[in-house]
């Protein structure tokens, strides 16, 4: 062009801005300004160059607006109502919210949208009362609000959760009878759903019958955050039923996100039907919605697996699910593949990915990996950045018994410490029954002013209590007081383990009388408490008691009952009480149930009702029932069952000396010399040690106890 002037430069800006090269934009106004033809910019160009100066960091930004602005303030377009948007615009922009009240306070004309610039920058900068001031001084100057006034403030609200700020503006909005367009209905149904009202979000979205796809999401998304997953889905199907309105990938996602939540996995793959459908299967947020749904609610792998392949570039949180959907599957070392698939892939782990691959190490096949994971961790460093992953170490190692390892890795986060640091330790250290160590690091905790909880206590209350370690027990004790965690129920119920195995009763009574609702563990850990320390009546008189206040016994709690009638002999108790496990408590009995009740049956030489539980009861005999009623049988003489219980015993273990022993017993106690021989020959041929011939005289001169113990022995 021969000639230039402000309209074809700024044209030339405006297109370079348009196009987001905002570079040009600037390289062409500095041109236009040291131009031969001396062009000066009118207030469209300084607008445009502004808007340009908002993209660049903020240092750079706020430089060039300034001279923009000395610019504006030289040629006299200050009063100028666009370039005092624009400027107004600009500091807002870099969060100049001073600067920007004062052009607006500079401004000699103002619109709707001058207004809502400022009230926006106010509002940005939490300034409320600014805010509301100047949307006062609007409605005084007769400036009417739009729905884009309305909706800075709503959205303001929902941020900062100003529940009864968010009404008001909406009764304003109300009041000025703004549209409720799909827009300003949107931002009403989130402000709505994330003050938790349903009701209201509700009552917006039927006020009138306009919708569209963003606003059907956003009360999808409201009805699943408040938990009302059927509702969801009802909203979802009256989405489709419109015919004219069609779901978008968010929609989607969040409404197998609900299916995973309320377990449809039925409904799920039939969204997902749809979803491949219309073309969708590829999408990432979808594809990783399916993928928590069938880790939550499937069975098999089968339907993970094939999500996981359509998803065309998995991210990591794609493959973290995969991850934890294969350790919750019980696929450890599969779980180890994926996660090494996943770095080849190029995609880095977070520390949510390392800590789910660690708690697959449930093996020692699996441990060398886990120490593999550990030798990545390091290399990466990603220990001394979350405290999570150190925990997972050294539950990982605690487990194992790598005691070495643990301290190694507690010994490393020394700044990061927490109370599940010091609970993954000493859990370690309970399993491997070291109690004591694991009380000895109590008082480092307490150095480092870690803020404990229920759990961390209870976890050293039952060291103290597998050691019988009173003191330390009643100092843990203090510290629950101290830390008000007295009262949680988890502790409550360590405290009353400890007392009963230090053998300290009345105060164990005293714990339980503090305990205001009593569950099932501590009815179980009060009647066990009882039965070891030999307070067999008072037991089965708290479980009477538990039964009376109306919590459910379990199995647990009727293998203690039934202890403490094997412990009092009382027989026919023990048969009543193993009979209202399922017809009165619809409680199942287990293989250890009839143990003890068979053990209780034999003590009491009631053999024949023992034949017929063995008979009809739904397990196998082991080989610890067969010995226990062999026991019995020779103490008591029966031959005939003895008999039939060695030969099962016999089938299942056929080189158990202790078997032969216990039927040449029986048969020498019945007499029968001729059978005692021929098992002594069997005995020898197979290496086992023939008993002396005393042991007859003295088992028939022992009382009953002691003809067990000895019978046992033998």
């Amino acid at each position: 062009m021969s000639q230039r002037d402000v309209t074809s430069w700024t044209t030339m800006i405006s297109s370079y801005a348009q196009q987001r090269n905002y570079d040009g934009a600037l390289q062409v106004f500095q041109k236009m300004l040291v131009s031969d033809t001396c062009v000066i910019p009118n207030e469209f160009t300084c607008s445009t160059v502004l808007r340009c100066c908002t993209h660049f960091g903020e240092d750079p930004a706020f430089k060039l607006g300034v001279q923009l602005h000395g610019l504006v303030l030289k040629y006299g377009f200050a009063l100028n109502l666009v370039v005092s948007s624009s400027l107004l615009e600009f500091y807002s922009g870099i969060g100049e919210a001073s600067l920007a009240h004062k052009v607006f306070d500079e401004m000699a004309q103002r619109d709707v949208i001058s207004c809502t610039g400022m009230i926006s920058c106010l509002l940005e900068a939490k300034e409320w009362e600014k805010a509301v001031g100047v949307y006062n001084n609007m409605i005084r100057s007769s400036i009417k609000p739009t729905e884009f006034t309305f909706a800075k403030f709503l959205s303001s609200c929902a941020s900062h959760c100003w529940d009864q700020r968010g009404k008001m503006i909406h009764s304003q909005s109300i009041r000025h009878g703004v549209e409720h367009n799909p827009i300003l209905k949107t931002i009403l149904v989130n402000m709505y759903c994330k003050f938790g009202d349903m009701t209201y979000a509700l009552r917006v979205f039927r006020l009138t019958k306009d919708y569209d796809v963003t606003l059907f999401t956003s009360i999808i998304s409201g009805l699943l955050k408040a938990r009302k997953y059927e509702e969801a889905i009802s909203m979802f199907r009256e989405m489709e039923s419109s015919a004219i309105i069609c779901p978008n990938s968010l929609t989607y996602a969040g409404i197998i996100s609900a299916c995973a939540s309320n377990m449809e996995v039925h409904l799920g793959k039939q969204i997902q039907s749809r979803i491949i459908k219309v073309g969708l299967e590829h999408d990432l947020s979808i594809g990783n919605s399916l993928l928590n749904l069938y880790n939550k609610c499937a069975t098999d792998m089968q339907d993970l697996k094939c999500t996981f392949h359509q998803i065309n570039e998995p991210n990591v949180v794609s493959w973290t699910t995969l991850i934890s959907a294969f350790v919750n599957h019980g696929h450890d070392l599969e779980a180890f593949t994926k996660f090494s698939e996943m770095r080849a892939s190029g995609v880095e782990p977070t520390s949510y990915t390392l800590s789910t691959i660690l708690k697959s190490c449930n093996s020692p096949e699996t441990l060398v990996h886990a120490v593999k994971v550990h030798a990545y961790i390091i290399k990466t460093s990603m220990d001394s950045v979350d405290i999570s992953i150190g925990n997972s170490l050294i539950h990982v190692y605690s487990r194992f018994n790598r005691q070495g390892d643990a301290w190694v890795v507690f010994d490393t986060i020394p700044l990061q410490r927490d109370a599940l640091t010091y609970t993954s330790l000493a859990g370690g250290l309970n399993k491997g029954g070291l109690y004591k160590s694991a009380l000895d690091i109590v008082p480092f905790m307490m150095e480092e002013a870690v803020k404990v909880d229920g759990h961390c206590i209870a976890c050293f209350l039952s060291a103290a209590a597998n050691s019988a370690a009173l003191g330390p027990g009643r100092q843990l004790h203090c510290l629950s007081v101290k830390t008000g965690l007295e009262s949680a129920i988890s502790v409550s119920n360590s405290l009353l383990d400890m007392y009963s195995k230090c053998k300290r009763i009345k105060e164990a009574k005293e714990v339980f009388a503090g305990i205001k609702e009593p569950t099932v563990v501590t009815y179980n850990v009060l009647i066990s408490g009882l039965v070891n320390n030999g307070l067999i009546p008072e037991a089965l008189l708290a479980f009477e008691d538990m039964r009376l206040v109306g919590v459910k016994p379990d199995q647990i709690t009727f293998l203690v009952v039934l202890q403490a009638c094997n412990i009092d002999a009382l027989v026919d108790v023990g048969i009543e009480y193993f009979k209202s496990m399922r017809e009165i408590h619809g409680v199942d009995q287990l293989s250890e149930h009839y143990k003890l009740l068979l053990d209780l049956l034999g003590r009491a030489g009631r053999l024949e009702e023992a034949a017929c539980m063995v008979e009809t009861m739904p397990y196998e005999m082991d080989l610890s029932i067969c010995k226990s009623l062999l026991g019995w049988c020779r103490l008591h003489k029966n031959l005939v069952f003895g008999e039939y219980v060695a030969r099962k015993g016999i089938e299942l273990e056929p080189s158990d000396p202790r078997l032969y022993r216990l039927l040449a017993g029986l048969y020498d106690v019945v007499g029968r010399q001729d059978l005692t021989e021929q098992m002594h020959v069997l005995m020898r041929e197979k290496g086992i040690r023939v008993p002396e011939l005393k042991s007859h005289s003295l088992i028939m001169n022992q009382n009953e106890a002691g003809q067990v113990d000895m019978i046992l022995t033998h």
